[in-house]
């Protein structure tokens, strides 16, 4: 495996001396280093991992490599009846689009309705995160997405909210990291842009006090 890939897929974590190293349940790491003590580290490593303990590693491995886990999060499926077939898209997300939804209170229902209202397939983004912290489902992850002029390839996630007016509650913004997150994790180096930094896009979305720096630096 070459190691520009590995640097890619997996986060090295390197070690000059022994550590203790919680291992989850069930995990089965990469090692990388020399011969046959990198070998028996695996064995070690791979048997701990059956039992979820500690252990302690030797430093005369470069490196043990953790695979970039997709973390746990709770998406509310929603049923929606769509104007139209939505087209599937080829390929991996080209990136992830954040907005606001431009109203103080609404629901993912409330959107979906407006946007049939404009003559659209329906729900255009592919999240909605309402202030209580809960997550949504909109278009499937593998359909083109109606959120963003010239960005039917990008994932979008719209948050309940004017925040050209209003502040995130903490709720919302720990759901919208958690969010971030887990799209990272499951499409590795895609990048993040606000709705207004969009090209051809001339709007305010998703507001002034929108916490964009917050969300997109947690990964």
């Amino acid at each position: 495996m070459a190691a520009n890939y590995i640097r890619r897929k997996y986060r090295m974590r390197k070690y000059a001396r022994a550590h203790d190293i919680e291992i989850p349940k069930g995990f089965r790491p990469w090692v990388y280093g020399w011969g046959g003590a990198a070998t028996e580290l695996l064995k070690r490593i791979q048997r701990h991992a059956k039992l979820g303990v500690s252990g302690r590693w030797n430093g005369d491995v470069q490196a043990l490599l953790f695979p970039k886990s997709i973390p746990t999060l709770r998406i509310i499926p929603k049923s929606y009846r769509w104007a139209r077939t939505l087209v599937n898209r080829a390929g991996k997300p080209s990136g992830v689009v954040w907005h606001h939804a431009a109203a103080s209170s609404c629901t993912a229902d409330q959107i979906h309705s407006w946007h049939l209202s404009n003559g659209w397939s329906g729900f255009a983004y592919s999240f909605f995160v309402d202030k209580e912290g809960r997550v949504f489902r909109g278009r499937p992850e593998g359909k083109l997405g109606g959120h963003t002029l010239g960005a039917s390839t990008w994932l979008g996630v719209c948050c309940e909210g004017n925040f050209d007016r209003e502040n995130m509650p903490d709720a919302q913004l720990k759901a919208c990291q958690a969010l971030h997150c887990y799209l990272h994790r499951k499409y590795d180096g895609l990048p993040d842009r606000r709705h207004r930094d969009m090209p051809g896009n001339s709007t305010s979305c998703p507001g002034k006090h929108y916490p964009f720096e917050k969300i997109v630096k947690v990964k």
